[in-house]
């Protein structure tokens, strides 16, 4: 479950934002001018994936892909994203 704060309706203090994420098990986006800017949410075994992905050849190309798309105007279809993805845990 996702909940959301607008930041400019807000006044929740960052330990009142934290126990509701505790209480509700949630995450929580707050955001700002109607878009979203901040994400609290529990991290499991967050470390240990970013290493792996640092060094997943695969995804750092796929990245560089993407970075080149997004410079020459290229899109992707959110399909071809996925496909890739799956290729590249497989």
């Amino acid at each position: 479950m996702i909940s959301t704060i607008n930041l400019e309706d807000c006044e929740l203090s960052v330990r009142q934002t934290l126990e509701i994420l505790a209480l509700k098990g949630s995450n929580i986006v707050i955001y700002k001018n109607g878009k979203p800017c901040y994400f609290f949410g529990e991290i499991d075994d967050f470390e240990e994936e970013v290493l792996s992905l640092s060094h997943n050849q695969d995804f750092i190309n796929y990245l560089a892909e993407c970075r080149q798309h997004n410079q020459t105007g290229q899109k992707i279809s959110f399909a071809e994203v996925q496909k890739k993805l799956m290729e590249l845990d497989s």
